[in-house]
């Protein structure tokens, strides 16, 4: 994510995701330097796509990344984030 702000000016939304990383968006902001980032989403221990939201609203940076953990739930105790970090 750094490197494709870095490269773009911005980062990807919340709609574009962590999937801006592997495949180009096409909605705006469209990025102008873009390149893949990522040779195919990186997954949860269980084999799920991680979850991506900008604005951050649990952590401290910019944004969160997170896991619904195994039950695949939201807000659920077994969810892991990047703000337990």
């Amino acid at each position: 994510l750094s490197t494709y702000e870095l490269s773009n000016g911005v980062l990807p939304t919340s709609e574009q995701g962590l999937m801006a990383l592997t495949e180009r968006p096409s909605s705006r902001p469209v990025p102008a330097n873009w390149r893949p980032y990522l040779k195919r989403p990186l997954q949860d221990p269980w084999g799920h796509p991680y979850n991506y939201r900008r604005p951050a609203t649990k952590d401290k940076g910019p944004y969160d990344i997170y896991s619904n953990g195994p039950d695949e739930q939201p807000d659920t105790a077994d969810d892991i984030g990047s703000w337990q970090l």
